[in-house]
């Protein structure tokens, strides 16, 4: 606990917030999933959708050794774009070639992607270092259609 004073003088005591994890299955029929999977908290969804139940999960490991999970997403192919453009493809990517330079960037910093829709029980290898696809390209066979 942290006692943070404000600018009128008043105490307030932050309490750190433990990170919920969802349950996973660190086996199945498919692949062995990594141990220690960060699922992105409610808090920092900003589609509404997300915080229905229903979608996809998919995890991502980074080589830096960082494991995001993100659960119940209506449009991973969207969803994953939006986060690889906003924090690794706009820092690299150069406007001759860009879908050649994407996935090369993409295959230094991301080690792995899996995912599993909502109503299945495994979840399923879909990007690695000797992809030829996109991520997004490869996850639109997991969006749920859009009405």
């Amino acid at each position: 606990m942290i006692t943070i004073i404000s600018k009128n003088g008043k105490e307030k005591i932050w309490k750190r917030s433990v990170k919920k994890k969802l349950p996973t299955t660190h086996t199945n029929k498919k692949c062995i999933l990594p141990v220690n999977i960060h699922w992105v908290p409610e808090k920092y969804r900003t589609n509404p959708l997300s915080l229905k139940e229903g979608g996809s999960n998919v995890i991502v490991e980074y080589y830096e050794n960082k494991i995001l999970g993100y659960s119940n997403i209506k449009l991973p192919s969207a969803y994953i774009k939006k986060i690889f453009k906003k924090e690794i493809l706009n820092i690299y990517v150069s406007p001759k070639n860009p879908i050649l330079d994407e996935i090369n960037v993409l295959k230094k910093e991301i080690k792995l992607i899996y995912a599993k829709k909502y109503n299945e029980e495994n979840y399923q290898k879909i990007w690695h270092k000797n992809s030829v696809k996109l991520p997004w390209d490869i996850l639109k066979s997991f969006d749920l259609p859009r009405n």
